[in-house]
């Protein structure tokens, strides 16, 4: 999800039914395809892992939805803090396929670490797990987590949301 304020290049600007918005999605489509197509050019497509992801939901009142869920930018609903992940990997993860297990962005540290050969720092906490056997067979396997938190008073169990609500005196 695009953080305001929101620009556009002259190119973009007016292209999309949905104003501004709409026009910076269409330029963000624009750029992710040219990345994509370098790779592809270099010859490196099969040995590239492209994640695309945001940090949280929508800004309130800059034209972004969350569709059915609750909330968005800075609310502890799922509207807020869900967000989707596109992640390609030709030959090695599957294509077209829709992974519905959660998983959180700082997974993306121990996960790319161990696929870089690496090893996580053993000296401190590292909240996130490595994601890399359910992002590999589609979903098949069960998220790590037992539970996800996150900073806005919420906490996710399986299918279960708590939210932590402030009282206002």
């Amino acid at each position: 999800m695009p953080h305001i304020p929101l620009y556009v290049s002259d190119q973009f600007k007016g292209k999309s039914e949905y104003g501004l918005y709409g026009d910076v999605i269409e330029q963000l489509d624009w750029g992710i395809g040219k990345v994509l197509e370098g790779i592809q050019e270099m010859g490196l497509d099969e040995n590239t892992f492209v994640i695309l992801t945001s940090d949280n939901g929508p800004q309130k009142g800059a034209a972004g939805i969350s569709g059915v869920l609750l909330g968005g930018k800075g609310s502890r609903y799922e509207g807020g803090v869900r967000v989707p992940a596109i992640m390609r990997w030709p030959g090695t993860v599957p294509a077209g396929v829709l992974n519905k297990q959660p998983i959180a962005v700082f997974d993306l540290l121990p996960t790319l670490v161990t696929l870089a050969g690496g090893s996580v720092p053993a000296d401190r906490i590292i909240d996130g797990r490595d994601v890399w056997p359910l992002i590999a067979d589609g979903g098949k396997t069960k998220t790590p987590h037992e539970a996800i938190f996150h900073a806005f008073e919420g906490v996710r169990v399986g299918d279960w949301k708590i939210y932590y609500a402030k009282t206002l005196v």
